[in-house]
């Protein structure tokens, strides 16, 4: 899409009226909606976003992409059933899908449910150990069960990242692709004790 966001989504709809059920469609058109709310901040953009993800996995039940948007997308809407069954879904898919791991193991804890949290959140950070999001949370599930020496462990590693990302975000966001996926964030409850 280039930076041209409407003229994509004209072209999006364009190849959906020749093949309404080509594959990966509806997951650009809904990548291209979030990428008009960064600058609209229209509540409109982000519900198109949410609906095409969900009209992907309809026509390709297999895109863990897809499925991995939308439980970020319902998750944030207080959705934390749907977004489990999305992300575990995702994972289903693609095994090796670091960022999911990760955005599973948060609903977990804002489930109360630490114990499975951390499985998913060790996972994580062995996939990709440079992600300061999964051992943030694996932090914070380390505590919750009580485990005060990985909790600590944990802290240690999101620290040490932690000063070295801000200039990787940027790096990061230059890189990202029309067919990468959102990355987890860290919330408020990000401040290190």
């Amino acid at each position: 899409s280039q930076g041209q966001l409407a003229d994509a989504i004209k072209s999006y709809r364009s190849v959906l009226e020749i093949d309404p059920h080509r594959v990966n469609i509806h997951y650009r058109m809904g990548r291209t909606y979030l990428a008009q709310w960064e600058s609209s901040h229209s509540s409109e953009d982000i519900a198109a976003a949410e609906e095409e993800f969900a009209k992907e996995i309809e026509v390709n039940p297999g895109n863990a992409n897809a499925a991995y948007e939308l439980a970020g997308l319902r998750s944030k809407h207080g959705d934390e059933a749907s977004a489990q069954q999305l992300y575990e879904s995702a994972i289903k898919n693609y095994p090796d899908f670091e960022e999911a791991e990760v955005g599973l193991g948060g609903i977990l804890l804002d489930e109360q449910k630490p114990a499975l949290a951390v499985s998913h959140l060790q996972r994580a950070t062995v996939l990709r150990a440079n992600d300061e999001v999964a051992w943030y949370r694996l932090a914070q599930a380390e505590h919750r069960i009580g485990d005060v020496q990985a909790q600590k462990q944990a802290l240690i590693e999101f620290q040490k990242l932690h000063g070295h990302s801000s200039a990787m975000r940027n790096k990061t966001a230059l890189l990202q692709s029309q067919d990468s996926v959102t990355p987890q964030k860290l919330g408020v409850e990000a401040q290190p004790q």
